[in-house]
């Protein structure tokens, strides 16, 4: 499993700290070194692949934790407030 994660964090280590997008259709990749920060916004449809820190997801009164080697995926339009914390900030 540290194998695939390893290989994952690679491929998303060319991505920049915004939308960077893949070559394929509607796939796109952010990464970056990212400060503790909250946003509440309507996400779209994505699948949020966690590689390394840890992220919450608030959506109503329901808080999910997320970690390295985890994922969400949510398929529609989804008011939501996210936490990202970094591998540094426990």
């Amino acid at each position: 499993m540290e194998e695939q994660l390893n290989e994952l964090r690679r491929l998303a280590a060319h991505a920049q700290n915004r939308r960077t997008e893949t070559g394929i259709p509607r796939v796109a990749m952010v990464q970056g070194a990212i400060p503790e920060h909250e946003l509440a916004a309507v996400y779209d449809p994505m699948v949020n692949l966690i590689l390394q820190g840890s992220k919450s997801m608030t959506v109503g009164e329901h808080t999910l934790h997320y970690n390295p080697a985890t994922y969400f995926v949510m398929s529609v339009d989804l008011p939501a407030a996210g936490i990202v914390r970094s591998s540094d900030s426990g």
